[in-house]
Parts: C-alpha cells; sequence; structure tokens
C-alpha cells in the first residue's frame, strides 16, 4: 500500500525554525512500515481521540527546556522504532470497499507531530495549578494537543503529542486514535517512552527498550465465533448505516443531539483509602472498582432526579437506569494476552436496568453494586462470551453496532476505570516521575472515569454532567461525606 505523503510542520522555536514531526530516521534508527490490520474489536471503537491524557511534572529551577524538549524527542523516535505504527495513519482497509468503513493503519512518512508549546502567558505557574489540583477548567484541549476529539482529516493520525512548557513546570500531553489502542495499552506506550527518555537522559541502569512480538500481534482477536445473535448481547443495538463517502468513516453516526445543548460540567472528586475501605464494606461489594461505581451511579442518579416536598420525583414511574462500561479481557482470552497488548483489548458489559426508585431508595447502594458484578460474570459464565462478541462485530461490520445505552442527556451512566495504568511508576530520567494526571476539560454528560491510581492508594473520579445537575450532586452532603471536591 502507497506511503502518505511527508508533512512539512515547521515551527520556531528560539528564533529558529525546527520540524515538529519525530521520525526515527531523524536519529540514524531503523524505520519499520507502519502498515498494520486491525481487529474487529480495534475497528468497532468510537472513531475519536480518547484517551487524550495530560501529565503534570514539576520542573527544576534553571534545567534547559530545550534539552527537555530533545530527550523527550529522541524517546519517542526509539519507542516508534519499537512500535512504527504510532506514526501511521487511519485509512480504507486494503481490499474493501472505502466507503464500507473498514479500516487498518496505513504507513507515514511524517512521523509523531510533536511540537513545543509554551503556554507561560496563557496558563498561571505549575505550583499555582498544584495548589489547585490542576482544576479541568484551566485544561481544555486546543492550546495542549496539536489534535482535537474528532479526527479532521481523510487520513488522520494515529498518535499525536505534545510539550506544553509553563512557569515550573511541563504539561505532557498526547492523544491516540480508540481505533487502534484502549488506555491500557496508551500506559504500555508512555511506559516504554518514559524508559527511552531516561536512556537518552544518560541513565546507566537501563537500555532503550523495544516491545515483546507478542504484545503487538493482533491475531488472537481477529476471528470471533459465529453464530452470535442479538438478544444474547443488551450492550448493542443494530442501526444500518448509509455508505459514506469519507474514506475512513470518521463521520458521526451517533444519535441525533439538539440544536441548542444545555451547559455541561466535568468535576473532578478525590476518594482517601480509607473512605474507598469504608464504602466497599458499606456496598457489601466484591470489589473496590464495584461499590465506586455503584455510588457515583446512584448519586449521579439523585442529581439528575430531584425529591423535595414540594416537587414529586423528575422520572417517570417505571423508568431504568444502566450502566455500560468497559471491561478488561486481556486477562479472559484462553489463551491471556500480554498484560501490555497494545491493541484495543476490551468489550462493552451493561447492567440490567434499575428502577430509578429502587436506586434512589436507601437500599440502593447494595443493590446497583450486585447488579453490576452480576452483569460481569457473563464474560465468564456465557460460554465463549469474548469470541461470539468479536463474531458479531464481523458479522455486522464496523460502524453498525451500537451501543444501546442512553446516557447523554438521558437516565444512563457511562463509566471506565483507568486504576491500574501506571503512569505515576514511570520515570522519564530527569524530569522525574508525573505528579498529576489529567484529562482535557471539556464538558458531557453521563460520564464517568477513575483515574489512575494515586501512589497513597486513593482515586481521583472524573465526572461529567449537566452543569445544573452537577451543582445538585456537589451539594449532596451524603455524596461529600465520600467525595472530595477536588478539582
Amino acid at each position: 500500500m502507497p506511503t502518505t505523503n511527508k508533512v512539512n510542520a515547521s515551527l520556531t522555536l528560539d528564533g529558529e525554525k525546527y520540524n515538529s514531526f519525530v521520525s526515527p530516521s531523524q536519529y540514524g534508527l531503523p524505520r519499520s512500515s507502519a502498515e498494520l490490520k486491525l481487529s474487529p474489536l480495534d475497528m468497532h471503537m468510537p472513531r475519536v481521540y480518547v484517551p487524550r491524557w495530560i501529565l503534570c511534572f514539576p520542573l527544576k529551577i534553571g534545567v534547559e527546556k530545550d534539552q527537555i524538549y530533545e530527550n523527550l524527542k529522541l524517546g519517542l523516535a526509539h519507542t516508534i522504532s519499537s512500535i512504527p505504527w504510532i506514526a501511521g495513519r487511519i485509512g480504507p482497509c486494503e481490499g474493501r470497499d472505502p466507503r464500507e468503513n473498514w479500516i487498518q493503519i496505513l504507513d507515514s512518512l511524517s512521523g509523531v507531530n510533536f511540537p513545543y508549546n509554551d503556554l507561560s502567558e496563557l496558563l498561571p505557574s505549575y505550583a499555582a495549578l498544584h495548589a489547585e489540583h490542576f482544576p479541568l477548567s484551566r485544561l481544555k484541549t486546543t492550546p495542549f494537543l496539536p489534535i482535537g476529539l474528532l479526527p479532521e482529516t481523510p487520513h488522520p493520525p494515529v498518535m499525536a503529542a505534545q510539550a506544553n512548557f509553563i512557569e515550573g513546570g511541563l504539561l505532557l500531553a498526547i492523544g491516540i486514535h480508540h481505533s487502534v489502542s484502549d488506555a491500557s495499552a496508551v500506559g504500555a506506550i508512555l511506559n516504554i517512552w518514559a524508559q527511552n527518555t531516561a536512556v537518552a537522559w544518560g541513565s546507566t541502569e537501563l537500555n532503550f527498550s523495544r516491545f515483546e512480538p507478542q504484545c503487538k500481534d493482533r491475531s488472537p482477536l481477529m476471528l470471533g465465533t459465529s453464530g452470535a445473535k442479538m438478544v444474547d448481547f443488551p450492550e448493542y443495538y443494530l442501526q444500518a448505516t448509509a455508505i459514506t463517502t469519507v474514506a475512513d468513516g470518521n463521520s458521526d453516526r451517533r444519535t441525533s443531539t439538539p440544536l441548542k445543548l444545555p451547559p455541561m460540567t466535568a468535576r473532578i472528586f478525590h476518594f482517601s483509602p480509607s473512605t474507598l475501605a469504608a464504602l466497599k464494606a458499606e456496598a457489601a461489594a466484591y470489589s473496590t472498582n464495584d461499590a465506586l461505581t455503584a455510588f457515583l451511579w446512584r448519586h449521579m442518579t439523585l442529581a439528575r432526579n430531584p425529591v423535595s416536598q414540594s416537587k414529586p420525583a423528575a422520572h417517570k414511574i417505571g423508568e431504568t437506569s444502566t450502566v455500560l462500561y468497559a471491561a478488561n479481557i486481556r486477562r479472559r482470552t484462553s489463551p491471556p494476552l500480554p498484560q501490555n497488548f497494545l491493541g484495543n483489548a476490551f468489550i462493552a458489559v451493561k447492567t440490567d436496568g434499575l428502577d430509578i426508585s429502587t436506586l434512589m431508595s436507601s437500599s440502593g447502594l447494595k443493590i446497583a453494586t450486585s447488579t453490576i458484578r452480576k452483569s460481569l460474570r457473563r464474560l465468564t459464565d456465557v460460554p465463549n462470551h469474548i469470541s461470539l462478541t468479536i463474531g458479531l462485530m464481523e458479522q455486522f461490520g464496523p460502524t453498525e453496532l451500537k451501543y444501546a445505552y442512553n446516557g447523554f442527556l438521558g437516565p444512563d451512566i457511562m463509566a471506565t476505570s483507568w486504576a491500574d495504568v501506571g503512569v505515576y511508576n514511570n520515570v522519564w530520567g530527569d524530569l522525574g516521575k508525573a505528579e498529576c494526571f489529567r484529562i482535557p476539560g471539556e464538558g458531557s454528560d453521563g460520564n464517568m472515569a477513575v483515574f489512575p491510581r494515586l501512589k497513597n492508594g486513593g482515586l481521583e473520579v472524573w465526572v461529567a454532567l449537566k452543569t445544573e445537575v452537577m451543582e445538585r450532586l456537589v451539594g449532596d452532603r451524603d455524596f461529600l461525606a465520600k467525595a472530595e471536591l477536588w478539582a
């Protein structure tokens, strides 16, 4: 397959022009083709740049920012040499009609776009942001990354990153197309980039790292089991879409939304280790994640459905709410996938619908917790469930299956957890370890994400709701008795 054209991105750094794209050849490293076939799970993912993460590092007084940037570039070049497809582009699958929306990674000569950006005049100092726990209101996508949420070109890049310098700190941002990698895979890529950057800094304890071939091998997820029936997969519904003229199928196929959207807000809440332990015990939960998800599900529902003596419940009688969440399948396949497998290795799981009145009742927490655990058991109790899910995606094509939930301006919740992504353990040479993990601060509705586990075992949770609903949530005394409003 032909390569895409090289992009000339000349920017100015200290009065001199430089190319913001990083490739192995710039450092005399071997270059391999980025071309890669994607699995049905990959192609089914929303075609957006998620994850988009921001890692926050304090800088030592007098440090040379240009040297930091150069070491990060050298570390990235070695990472591309090990994982060539992160420098590729998304395009139509070879041998198929582009209008069918089957995609793969195309080779590209450009490399990864990794600009240097000085935000010292736009943002407060690192110390000031740190004192406020790096508030989301300060972290909009536009200045932090050369890509937004949605791809903007027919052949969008797999990955982009940006080194954002402020007074006393570095905010390192990275975005990867969701059709290529999930959050666990992005965490593995960052781990290798960090190790390679440490070597670039002169570390004598490490060598430039390369991934084992099995971590890059997507063949175990390429073929599913035939015979899947839609009725057995409540997570999905079938919605045939018109053939698109967009080569990579990036046109938005979500259900239509109102032309005028209400104000939406995202906030971060902190849960201490002792609070998490108490919450798990109170919920009689199998896991901390079950209890935390159930707690947030219940209180987000309470905030969406205010009740007072003068006003009846906002929901309709018999209305239900569900949680749609991502379940990592690396340990659930046979044989298991490597923990640092670099593709998408999760499937959607949907809980049974709970009557909103039940969810809001005093027993709602325990009922929600058991409902979440029951839904997860389908991955192991139903024979070949994972393989049948892949077969279902093969049967109907990559864009015909939609997630069967109504979270945006509806009663349902979408949840994900990055608690076990070890971004706080990575040592980036003289940069040390990241002090804080954030995502861009855009608002949405009906979403929650558990951030990587803090060094003390606590957790930060990102919650996004309509602004008026968020105001009720942060005014909920029972909620704030366990959840500290953080940022």
